[in-house]
């Protein structure tokens, strides 16, 4: 039910969408630091999937993380820190297809905006983590979204987020 591959800079998505598709118990997949995948073979998981880390995968997309978005919507904990081409698209999909999404990690991706979190808000209630670090365009109005639709988050990380004052 578990895997992790962590750091196997040389596995692509073609090994992954086989491991994934032979593998039908996996809960919980670690594939952070492996810079030959996009997403798109996670697009292949069961449903049962609820924890999947994917940081440091460079090549992963928006339209990755919309792939896996749809058949794994039981995720529960994401991470996608360092995934360099991520975009709110990407939060805007987590936010229509994985509702039960308590922690998710986008620091230091390509941009996140208050949009992105609005979405967030509407669509994952049940977030506890959020990690945002190193957002210029994350200001007030995104965190009051947040506390008003995620009234269970108890752990934001803000790092590096220069839009936030005193009133976020």
């Amino acid at each position: 039910s578990e895997l992790d591959i962590s750091g196997c800079a040389r596995v692509t998505d073609r090994g992954v969408s086989a491991l994934v598709g032979s593998c039908r118990q996996l809960v919980n997949l670690q594939l952070e630091g492996c810079r030959e995948l996009s997403g798109w073979a996670i697009a292949g998981a069961s449903s049962r999937l609820q924890h999947l880390s994917l940081g440091g995968c460079t090549l992963v997309t928006d339209t990755g993380v919309g792939a896996f978005a749809r058949t794994c919507n039981q995720l529960r904990t994401l991470c996608v820190r360092q995934c360099r081409s991520i975009t709110e698209d990407s939060l805007k999909l987590l936010a229509t297809h994985c509702p039960m999404l308590e922690s998710l990690d986008v620091s230091r991706c390509l941009s996140v905006t208050d949009q992105g979190l609005m979405a967030l808000a509407a669509g994952c209630p049940r977030l506890t983590t959020l990690e945002l670090e190193g957002y210029a365009d994350v200001t007030d109005r995104g965190l009051d979204a947040l506390a008003k639709g995620c009234h269970q988050l108890s752990e934001l990380n803000l790092w590096v987020c220069s839009g936030v004052s005193n009133e976020g």
